[in-house]
């Protein structure tokens, strides 16, 4: 019987582990809504912010218990076995997730603007916070969900399919590594400048990985997902529902960061495009958010 916390997420593990079907989804699923819908009661806004890192974590933190790892020296003979990239890949999106909920934490109570930015969410009324919050956590579990059967694999089938799945590593490591120092560099030249965001005055950053595409941080983002994603669906097979969902979480962040580019874009020209400084960057830094493509990209 479900009667007590502990209780529950044993019956989560083990449909994590052991679920056919939606089953994994589900479960995944519960623990996002767990997570993200209370955070609504302390601000409506978090559930697409602070919500967000907040979701991720606490997904990777059932999983990395439901699969042990890192395996425990009493699990060393369990039916299944781990790979060292499965592995990486649920750490990954625990650091991921922390890293994001801390600098969304900071910003939130450190930056004017983002404060007015949720002051105006406030107004939203408690159902469609609520709706929002269920909403968006189905969104969070597919984009969680190929480290699922990563973990269930453990080992990708193959010599060709083992490297993709390392190269697929790789990108997520350096998205999360990029998106960190993007999002550091970044607010280091706000507050070097002693301006704000969201003031009028451009003060960059415009060097470091902002000298190679103009929304690094985006570039991090983009190349995290898509890094999981691969790392996961090398261990799909022929699991529909694996791909389904998982090819939906990825569309949708995508289309999001995306979507994000075109409007931070027209925003800052909108205030920066007469200053100098600003269209000197813009000159010299052809690409927005993909090296090497310069016009702006949509997802279908």
């Amino acid at each position: 019987m479900l009667d007590s916390p502990s209780s529950i997420i044993t019956l989560l593990q083990t449909v994590l582990v052991e679920g056919d079907g939606i089953r994994p989804l589900a479960a995944l699923i519960a623990v996002a809504i767990a997570t993200v819908v209370p955070l609504t009661f302390v601000r409506k806004i978090w559930s697409i912010s602070v919500g967000y890192g907040a979701s991720i974590a606490t997904q990777s933190l059932v999983l990395m218990s439901a699969f042990q790892v890192p395996p425990h020296p009493a699990f060393r003979d369990y039916p299944w076995s781990w790979s060292l990239s499965s592995q990486l890949l649920v750490v990954a999106t625990l650091v991921y997730g922390i890293r994001l909920m801390s600098y969304l934490l900071m910003r939130t109570f450190s930056v004017k603007s983002t404060e007015q930015q949720g002051a105006r969410a406030e107004e939203m009324s408690r159902i469609k916070a609520t709706i929002l919050g269920v909403v968006v956590s189905l969104l969070y579990a597919c984009m969680e969900l190929p480290v699922v059967y990563a973990l269930r694999v453990g080992a990708a089938s193959g010599t060709s399919l083992q490297v993709l799945q390392i190269c697929g590593l790789l990108m997520c490591y350096l998205g999360l590594i990029v998106e960190t120092v993007a999002d550091q560099q970044k607010h280091n030249a706000k507050k070097k400048a002693l301006v704000a965001y969201g003031d009028p005055k451009f003060v960059g950053p415009t060097g470091g990985l902002y000298a190679i595409t103009r929304h690094p941080n985006y570039t991090g983002e983009i190349l995290f997902w898509l890094g999981l994603f691969v790392g996961g669906a090398v261990c799909f097979e022929g699991n529909a529902v694996a791909w389904t969902f998982s090819m939906f979480g990825l569309w949708s962040i995508l289309s999001i960061m995306l979507g994000s580019t075109k409007r931070l874009e027209r925003k800052q020209e909108d205030m920066y495009g007469k200053q100098k400084k600003y269209e000197d960057w813009r000159q010299n830094v052809r690409w927005p958010v993909i090296p090497f493509v310069e016009r702006e990209l949509t997802i279908p």
